[in-house]
């Protein structure tokens, strides 16, 4: 079984189509290729980068197994009139985790997800005074 993996690789003849001395062709993949790898690094370091904030003090250590030390306080949202909720949403059917919030003011219920983003997913009902005469 070997043998047949190793002679249908040489049958392959990797060596000559992918050597830029040998096919003139694939040049471009040697010089492109390094600034498609530094590319993709980029935007997953920098697209989704949010400013960190604040510090979390700990005063009772029971308190220590409900946060994650890797993560930091993070901006994930600005420009709100007045945010209510939040509301964590573990969908384990889907998955996913994600956070919902509103915005009364500006009448929106919100969504995000870690890599996704926010976005609006719906309306709210909104009314002066809360709905009290």
């Amino acid at each position: 079984m070997k043998e047949a993996v190793l002679d249908f690789v040489y049958s392959l003849d990797l060596e000559e189509k992918l050597s830029p001395r040998k096919n003139v062709e694939i040049i471009w993949f040697y010089i492109f290729f390094p600034f498609f790898i530094a590319y993709l690094w980029i935007l997953t370091t920098y697209i989704n980068l949010k400013p960190n904030i604040g510090s979390i003090e700990v005063l009772d250590p029971e308190f220590s197994r409900l946060l994650y030390p890797k993560y930091n306080m993070e901006v994930i949202a600005t420009g709100m009139s007045w945010a209510e909720g939040p509301l964590w949403i573990n969908d384990e059917n889907a998955g996913i985790g994600y956070l919902m919030f509103s915005d009364p003011i500006t009448n929106r219920i919100y969504k995000w997800e870690d890599g996704k983003g926010m976005f609006t997913v719906g309306k709210t009902i909104y009314s002066e005074n809360g709905g009290c005469i």
